[in-house]
C-alpha cells in the first residue's frame, strides 16, 4: 500500500512541477513580448530616448528569455 501512496505523491509532484514550468514559460513569454514591443517602439521613434547601451541590454535580455523559453519547452517535452 505504501508503494501506491508514493506513486500518487510522485504523480502529484510531477503535476505541480509541470504547472510551475508552464507558468514560468508564460511569464517569460510575456516579458519577451514586452521587451519586443519596447524594441519596436524604439525603432519607430525618430528621436531615441535610450542610449545604445540600454538597447543592447534589452536585446541581451530578449536573447536570454528566448533561451530560457527553449529550455523550459525541452523540459516539458521530455516529460510527455
Amino acid at each position: 500500500m505504501r508503494h501506491s501512496s508514493e506513486n500518487t505523491s510522485q504523480s502529484q509532484q510531477q503535476i505541480i512541477n509541470d504547472k510551475i514550468l508552464a507558468l514560468q514559460l508564460q511569464v517569460e513569454e510575456q516579458e519577451n513580448r514586452r521587451l519586443e514591443e519596447l524594441d519596436e517602439r524604439g525603432k519607430s521613434q525618430e528621436e531615441m530616448d535610450t542610449t545604445p547601451n540600454e538597447k543592447e541590454v534589452d536585446r541581451e535580455r530578449i536573447l536570454i528569455l528566448e533561451a530560457r523559453r527553449e529550455e523550459i519547452l525541452k523540459i516539458m517535452n521530455g516529460k510527455d
